[in-house]
């Protein structure tokens, strides 16, 4: 067979039903699979006016055929038309090929005609175009060649566990010296304490911080990055802050409590209670990873993801996935983290619930475990004599499990999906800052137990397991640069979490293999800097480095450390047009 996937959608070029088009006549993109290469640009010349029989013929070409307008919608999308009867609108983006051959405002006229919505209903960002359309009119959006996907948009939340409410570095067994010196982490969230990164008159920061957050953006409400919400603080702490808690003088540290932050609020007003409190741009290469990248930062903490719904269930790879992808393609150093999602006690089934942003490729996608701490599955148990009842190395009941949606080919037949979570951590009862610009008497400070002091709260769900692996890649990072690796690219960085990690799952038996709960396992921080001090790796080079593969030279093994593992990770490509 020689299948193409695009949007969840399969095709086999050699089995086209007769009345698709046989030939590009109509089309200014095609789909050609060729046998495990890249064409050269030789070839691609060659192939730029032939039609598809032509091309067909080619020894290196394993199969072609018109971008269709079968593949441009995506599952989901389709899935909810098909079930929803009683639904006849859709807020959808209309997404243009990665080398469009139309600006998206030229063709935004086009659609508005199409979908018979007025001009300036339409949310038009260089790559896509946001508009709400009847469902009728889905067809003969598909029908522009322009168009490379349509998918519906749904809101997004940020990740704490909303069925009812442990951050220190000795959760994660730490025994390592590195602090995460040097590395600069930037998270997306509901803001940060008062908005403030130094103390002004009658504004202090909170103390877990003292000069670590180096930038603030708020990408919605002007200059205003208070954290009203308590989520982004609680997160920001988990990487790198490093207080006192006041209830048994307790030292509350974050893994990387020596890397600095930039924080963007995404925090956002609205009068739509099922719009959320946050709003995700547009275009995450655009408008939340550019400017970071640009400052420096090449660690991107994401605590949120899309709300769940039940007649929806699962989300397939979509817009938010497509954008991460291809900015680490284009951004090698650049890792991107995002939570799992708490959708495992919501959803009817047991597997089957991370999509959207989590289902990208090369990001670092996280799941959460239990606590050494005393919980009942959700909060903090303060209770005396309580233990923890969901324990540090089993999964949380409500972490999102995967594998990601499964596929479907042009004849409706599915296709399994892919592993993630790729790696878990805690997240129950997770102890870290609470915002100053938190109510007093907010709901979300009790949310998941009473904490003894103002200053620190407790929350649960996968944006607090995220958080600390993302100070687990700051403590990598510095790792890799102490040992001669300056520039290591996500796809290492991934790597060696991937192999450090330990599944605890009870279906697998310690340490063996991966599922579809822990994905590779529990992280491991000190088993990952083991390899990058035994040199235990093979990073590809980038053009500012010295060397293709700056790695220590090879050494000969002693025999009794002549064990054989190897896991090949790279930054996948696409090209979709």
């Amino acid at each position: 067979m020689v299948n193409i996937t695009i949007n969840g959608n399969t095709v086999n070029t050699n089995e086209l039903p007769a009345e698709l088009p046989q030939t590009a006549a109509k089309t200014n993109f095609i789909l050609i699979q060729t046998y495990n290469r890249d064409l050269t640009a030789t070839e691609k010349l060659e192939l730029v006016d032939l039609d598809l029989e032509p091309i067909r013929k080619k020894e290196y070409v394993k199969g072609v055929t018109v971008y269709l307008r079968e593949l441009k919608s995506t599952i989901s999308l389709k899935d909810m038309v098909e079930r929803e009867a009683d639904r006849t609108f859709y807020r959808v983006d209309c997404i243009l090929h990665e080398t469009p051959n139309v600006t998206a405002e030229k063709l935004a006229p086009e659609i508005a005609e199409k979908a018979g919505v007025d001009i300036t209903k339409l949310a038009i960002s260089p790559v896509r175009i946001r508009l709400t359309v009847h469902q009728d009119k889905l067809e003969s959006l598909a029908k522009l060649d322009s168009i490379s996907r349509i998918e519906e948009v749904r809101p997004d939340e940020v990740l704490n566990d909303l069925a009812r409410g442990t951050l220190n570095a000795e959760i994660l067994a730490l025994s390592t010296s590195y602090e995460g010196n040097g590395q600069k982490v930037c998270v997306a969230d509901t803001g940060f304490d008062q908005g403030k990164m130094i103390d002004e008159q009658g504004i202090q920061v909170h103390p877990a911080f003292d000069g670590r957050v180096e930038h603030l953006e708020s990408l919605w409400l002007g200059d205003d990055s208070k954290d009203t919400a308590g989520h982004g603080t609680h997160v920001c702490a988990s990487i790198c802050g490093n207080g006192l808690y006041k209830s048994g003088n307790t030292r509350v540290r974050g893994v990387a409590p020596g890397a600095t932050l930039m924080v963007q609020s995404i925090a956002q007003v609205s009068k739509d209670p099922k719009k959320g409190a946050i709003e995700v741009p547009l275009d995450l290469g655009l408008h939340l990873f550019s400017n970071p990248y640009s400052l420096g930062y090449r660690i991107h903490s994401n605590s949120w993801g899309k709300v769940w719904d039940a007649k929806t269930g699962q989300l397939g790879y979509e817009g938010q996935a497509w954008d991460i992808d291809k900015f680490v393609i284009d951004h090698q150093d650049f890792v991107v983290l995002v939570a799992a999602g708490n959708n495992a006690a919501k959803a009817k089934s047991k597997s089957n619930h991370i999509g959207a942003a989590g289902s990208a490729f090369n990001c670092i996608t996280v799941g959460a475990t239990g606590t050494t701490r005393p919980n009942d599955g959700y909060g903090f148990d303060n209770e005396i004599g309580a233990k923890p009842m969901t324990r540090i190395n089993d999964t949380a009941r409500f972490s999102s499990r995967g594998p990601t949606k499964p596929g479907r080919d042009i004849n409706g037949n599915e296709y399994a999906g892919r592993i993630k979570p790729d790696v878990v951590a805690p997240g129950v009862a997770i102890l870290s800052a609470a915002s100053r610009a938190m109510a007093k008497n907010s709901r979300n400070r009790v949310m998941y137990g009473r904490s003894g002091d103002d200053d620190w709260t407790f929350m649960s769900g996968t944006s607090m397991s995220t958080p600390l692996v993302a100070g687990c890649v700051a403590l990598l990072r510095e790792a890799l640069q102490e040992h001669g690796k300056k520039y290591p690219s996500a796809a290492l960085i991934k790597a060696l979490l991937v192999n450090g990690a330990v599944n605890f799952s009870e279906q697998l038996g310690l340490g063996l293999g991966y599922d579809y709960d822990q994905g590779f396992g529990r992280v491991d921080i000190d088993s990952s800097i083991s390899m990058v001090k035994l040199s235990s790796f093979i990073d590809g080079g980038k053009l500012f480095e010295d060397t293709q593969f700056d790695v220590a030279p090879l050494r000969q093994v002693p025999e009794e450390e002549r064990r054989w593992s190897s896991s090949l990770i790279t930054n996948c490509v696409f090209f979709m047009s």
